[in-house]
């Protein structure tokens, strides 16, 4: 039986996981989160797991129907962004991992724009309906789709913009299969009696996730009149290895074997689109990484800000009591400077015991450097204080806008 989404959500929020994102497509669930301490199990073994860098460009590529079985689908990038607005509606989503969605569905966007990946029929409804166009001729266009999830939902919405088709959905599910009729437009019958179904239509569409065949080689065999079988169920509800030439099969292998020609074409427009995508996730890198540091820069500014606030309080009721001004300031700039610089050198000394050492090596040559050169030009009287001083006011600003 399928996952449903309160599945991964309990299973996410076991692990203290509060940002995540569910998307679900025609044949697959991909779940993105951000991990908190412990590392999540899934105890599917054919899960496919990606993190860090290779997370975002996998979730890049996506968007950008690179990962589609059909290179270039429009269908994606809708599912992709229904899928953000649906974690933000429940509440899961936080700003790292809104903020590589955003850039994700905005990728997707300039892909589309920049390259032809996504012109011609690039998707599986689009080509088994060019398909269907094809072999139907002069019979009448009345179609069954069989199923009421995604997938029957995605060829109904490619069928309705034929008005001469004149469409019915079959299934067990009343309710959805009424929900999903009255969203289309179109009429619901609850049954799943293929010889009606096959007798009433003349073309014949199984959308369902049934794990065994809904239509067996000897039955196809007794069909007498012209139908056409379309499959676009994985696994296939249609036993493909029959005789009877009055029956023309299209199914995913037939659309497959169209959609490789199609990428093939598509070549250039694929390697185009990859360093769109390296491009763009090396900026987002960036971004995150100035967000990240202008917030440890703007605590470290607040935490100043409080305690040069305390310091002057006491400084002030000591010299209300007849206190030395000059050793109470001496006193003063003494605490400020161990209060406010505490927090950071005991963090640059937890750094080096827990980093890798060429890693943490090359970090303290580079700040070392910065280091110096900021404070000499602190030291130079000839240079202009106010960048310096502005800072303080600056940096909680920075981190609002990003």
């Amino acid at each position: 039986m399928a996952k449903d989404d309160k599945y991964w959500i309990n299973l996410l929020n076991g692990y203290g996981v509060k940002q995540k994102i569910i998307l679900k497509t025609c044949n697959r669930v991909e779940i993105y989160f951000v991990e908190v301490h412990d590392e999540v199990i899934f105890e599917d073994p054919g899960a496919k797991i990606f993190k860090g860098e290779d997370a975002m460009v996998h979730l890049f590529s996506v968007a950008a129907g690179l990962e589609s079985m059909s290179v270039g689908e429009q269908e994606i990038l809708r599912q992709v962004k229904e899928a953000y607005e649906d974690s933000i509606k429940k509440g899961m989503i936080g700003k790292e991992i809104s903020i590589i969605f955003r850039k994700a569905i905005s990728v997707g966007k300039e892909i589309r724009q920049k390259t032809a990946i996504s012109h011609g029929k690039v998707s599986i409804p689009a080509i088994m309906i060019d398909e269907i166009d094809k072999s139907i001729g002069d019979l009448q266009r009345k179609i069954g789709i069989v199923g009421t999830g995604k997938m029957a939902a995605t060829i109904g919405r490619y069928l309705i913009k034929n008005k001469n088709n004149d469409i019915t959905i079959y299934g067990r599910n009343e309710e959805a299969g009424n929900e999903l009729a009255s969203m289309l437009n179109l009429k619901f019958e609850k049954t799943l009696n293929m010889k009606y179904i096959i007798d009433s239509n003349t073309v014949i569409i199984t959308a369902t996730t049934s794990k065994t065949a809904l239509m067996e080689r000897e039955n196809i065999e007794l069909i007498n009149d012209r139908k056409i079988l379309v499959d676009i169920s994985n696994p296939k509800n249609i036993e493909p290895n029959f005789k009877n030439d009055n029956v023309v099969l299209i199914n995913l292998d037939k659309a497959s074997s169209i959609m490789e020609k199609n990428r093939t074409k598509k070549e250039t427009d694929i390697l185009v689109s990859k360093q769109i995508i390296v491009r763009e996730i090396k900026e987002l890198q960036e971004r995150i990484l100035e967000t990240e540091a202008e917030e440890i820069i703007s605590t470290t500014y607040e935490m100043a800000k409080s305690i040069l606030i305390q310091e002057i309080q006491r400084y002030l009721h000591e010299v209300s009591k007849g206190g030395d001004e000059e050793e109470l300031l001496n006193l003063m700039g003494n605490s400020l400077i161990n209060k406010i610089l505490a927090p950071q050198t005991f963090a640059l000394k937890d750094l080096i015991r827990d980093s890798k050492i060429d890693t943490l090596r090359e970090f303290l040559v580079n700040f070392e450097e910065h280091l110096k050169k900021n404070i000499e030009a602190l030291g130079n009287s000839s240079v202009d204080l106010s960048d310096f001083q502005n800072q303080q006011s600056q940096t909680p600003r920075l981190s609002q806008k990003s």
